[in-house]
């Protein structure tokens, strides 16, 4: 990756940005999982590695909610901890069903993972750049106590530093001033996905 901007890829092995991928597994989501996992897939096997084979890259992976068989409803899991893209995708393909759940806690999951008590347990690297993509068909929700508003997640999330991708059909994200790409397969999709590594890597 070209870290300093330069227009050269860099050595070394060290991870410079950390990207957790957020999807939502919830029922309305089933017809997408598989287009979403083969996109996410592709995205993935095209991060660039340096010399000696190591990825400058980790990816976590967490669900607002779990897919079919982890997690509760509301309830934001992490599903698999900061790894090489390598091992991401190998994770995503065990998935195939969303679960039987309604709700799908996206602002909770926001909030939670740029808290620097750090409560998902989610393993970031020291002084990494730090982004998120989350991938849902509904509109932004909470279910903390009290709810948490767009304007309260995003004032934690610019104090962390982190970057938000929100990749949806649902307007009510932009109307609460989030930027949002179109939750569809195809060129748009992958451009943005490829703007989470340029934006991060080299600034």
């Amino acid at each position: 990756l070209d870290n300093n901007c330069n227009g050269k890829i860099d050595d070394g092995t060290q991870s410079e940005l950390d990207i957790v991928i957020a999807i939502d597994y919830s029922g309305s989501m089933n017809g997408n999982i598989g287009w979403l996992t083969q996109d996410l897939t592709t995205w993935l096997s095209k991060i660039p590695l340096t010399q000696d084979g190591g990825t400058e890259i980790r990816v976590a992976v967490v669900g607002i909610p779990g897919p079919d068989g982890i997690g509760v409803d509301r309830t934001v899991v992490l599903l698999k901890n900061m790894s090489t893209p390598q091992e991401v995708i190998t994770y995503l393909k065990t998935i195939s069903n969303a679960s039987a759940t309604s709700d799908e806690p996206s602002l909770d999951a926001l909030y939670q993972l740029a808290l620097p008590t750090n409560p998902l347990k989610v393993n970031w690297t020291a002084g990494s750049r730090r982004s998120i993509a989350i991938f849902t068909d509904e509109e932004p929700q909470s279910y903390m106590n009290p709810p948490l508003t767009s304007q309260q997640t995003q004032n934690v999330l610019k104090d962390a530093s982190t970057r938000v991708y929100v990749f949806t059909i649902h307007y009510a994200w932009l109307l609460s001033g989030w930027s949002t790409s179109n939750l569809k397969s195809g060129q748009g999709m992958t451009d943005s996905l490829s703007g989470i590594i340029s934006e991060g890597t080299c600034k």
